[in-house]
């Protein structure tokens, strides 16, 4: 059963539609005509080939519990597509999206203690704070870079070709009441992720450590 099936299923098509934008905003924005030839192609046959192998090994239709595993290895395979043509580019290839600056979170793993770094875009920043949405694409779980620097909350970023040391803190009712207009005002697809899902999505803000 490949991708197709998975994808005519609701709770696929959930997830499925962030993958256009990231596509069309995300690697694409300045790219030079190769890149912005071959990279979708190539993107979409691995994202493709990690779907179709994660519904073989499962040997059933695609339920939730099946398209959630797709979800996690897409999701996984699309941030390590991504952190690569940030190196590799220098930065001159998915450096932004919708409008967004692109960072790479690198937070310490709640139970294995590795260094695990995730592409993310900022919605906000205000002078040496910087916001981020922990949206998951609306999925019904947090992701785990949220459960990572809940625990471990000493992290390193890197925006606009600058390496930080940032301690990370969850907002506050009252700074979320406050930061959401602005979040969504800079990029839609958010308020759309919130209201797919029955979980209060979290802003996590980044500031400098003392």
């Amino acid at each position: 059963m490949g991708l197709t099936a998975a994808a005519e299923t609701p709770a696929a098509l959930r997830w499925l539609s962030p993958w256009h934008w990231y596509l069309d905003r995300n690697l694409l924005v300045d790219a030079p005509p190769a890149t912005a030839t071959l990279l979708p192609l190539s993107l979409a046959l691995a994202l493709a080939a990690a779907a179709g192998m994660a519904l073989r090994a499962s040997g059933s239709a695609p339920t939730v519990s099946v398209v959630t595993r797709v979800k996690d290895v897409v999701f996984r395979l699309g941030t390590s597509l991504h952190r690569a043509v940030l190196r590799a580019t220098g930065g001159r290839v998915g450096a932004r999206a919708g409008g967004m600056p692109v960072v790479l979170l690198t937070t310490t793993g709640r139970r294995s203690g590795g260094r695990r770094t995730t592409v993310l875009t900022s919605p906000v920043q205000d002078g040496d704070r910087v916001v981020l949405v922990a949206s998951y694409g609306g999925d019904d779980r947090h992701p785990a870079w949220y459960f990572n620097l809940r625990e471990h909350p000493e992290v390193d970023l890197t925006m606009h070709g600058r390496s930080l040391s940032m301690r990370a803190r969850v907002a506050s009712d009252e700074e979320k009441a406050a930061l959401w207009p602005r979040v969504v005002a800079r990029y839609g697809g958010y308020e759309r992720y919130q209201e797919r899902t029955g979980r209060d999505i979290p802003l996590v803000i980044l500031e400098p450590r003392p």
